[in-house]
């Protein structure tokens, strides 16, 4: 049986979370987050906020010793936003330095779309250490693609074969060839579909699709592209507004939903990186883009 957790002092968890904002909240979001708090603390009866939740969660699950599994349970299976799911992490990556070539969205998702062929192979030859996991026994193929998504058409990408990491230069081209490329209207935009339709919907309509022959050899080179790319055609103008649409992709239909790593890559070269997590296991997507970040600085897998 799971232990009983103890309930962070819920004051100091917002006071912390104004800190985190600062940098990317505008004064006046900042100025209604502020509001907000002093509304529940100071202009409201005194009320042990934390103690009245933490009572009506175990009212809810008597039969849990441990009341976020059973908290979060909920919130996952109950909800999901028509846009996005309000349960997506998302960082801003530090594009490469800018390419001779000019064209520094080509560029930038080349030079991580490399890092990320040579993470992989290193999941499948590189020696785990002691501490074995079992993501080291999942079968990594000789060759390793990615799918990009433009205008909301997705389209395959090597981004390495007989387990070596193509070159930056290959993949660039791969990417210019399909922004290139004139697209038929009568294409179903499978990734719109899947991030605006409820959880439900989407099921059904994705199995209606893999009713289809033709359809299923599709949907099992996204399943395993190790990664989704969105190629966005604005850049957003401000870094609350990029957060939030690396996040959100409101007005996107490059975002597919049932991939767990998504890039995000904007026409100025900008990067965002996209997950959907649960409780705690941010600081794993924070440890992979430093990861990243490093493959992309030594091009190789650090020693």
């Amino acid at each position: 049986m799971s232990q009983r957790y103890p309930t962070p002092d819920i004051q100091l968890f917002l006071a912390r979370i104004e800190d985190s904002l600062r940098p990317i909240f505008s004064p006046a979001q900042l100025k209604k987050y502020q509001a907000a708090v002093n509304a529940v603390f100071f202009e409201s009866p005194p009320l042990d906020v934390a103690g009245k939740a933490l009572q009506k969660i175990e009212a809810d699950h008597p039969e849990s010793d441990n009341w976020h599994s059973s908290f979060f349970s909920d919130v996952y299976g109950g909800v999901r936003s028509p846009v996005a799911s309000v349960n997506r992490l998302s960082l801003r990556l530090k594009p490469p330095v800018p390419h001779a070539s000019g064209d520094p969205q080509a560029y930038s998702a080349a030079r991580y779309l490399r890092a990320i062929g040579i993470w992989t192979i290193h999941l499948r030859d590189g020696d785990p250490g002691s501490e074995t996991d079992k993501l080291y026994s999942l079968p990594v193929p000789d060759d390793v693609n990615a799918t990009v998504f433009y205008h909301g058409v997705p389209h395959l990408v090597r981004i390495a074969t007989s387990r070596v990491a193509l070159s930056v230069e290959a993949i660039s081209a791969q990417l210019t060839d399909i922004r290139a490329k004139k697209f038929s209207s009568d294409i179903l935009p499978i990734a719109a579909y899947s991030w605006r339709l409820g959880r439900t919907e989407w099921h059904r309509v994705h199995q209606q699709l893999l009713g289809v022959d033709e359809n299923r050899s599709l949907f099992d080179l996204l399943k395993t592209s190790a990664v989704s790319v969105a190629f966005e055609d604005e850049s957003p103008a401000t870094t609350p507004e990029f957060m939030n649409d690396v996040r959100e992709g409101t007005y996107s239909g490059n975002r597919y939903s049932d991939q767990t790593l998504t890039l995000v890559v904007y026409k100025n070269g900008e990067v965002g990186l996209a997950v959907d997590h649960a409780p705690a296991d941010c600081g794993a997507l924070i440890e992979l883009a430093t990861t990243l970040g490093t493959v992309l600085r030594a091009d190789r897998f650090p020693q």
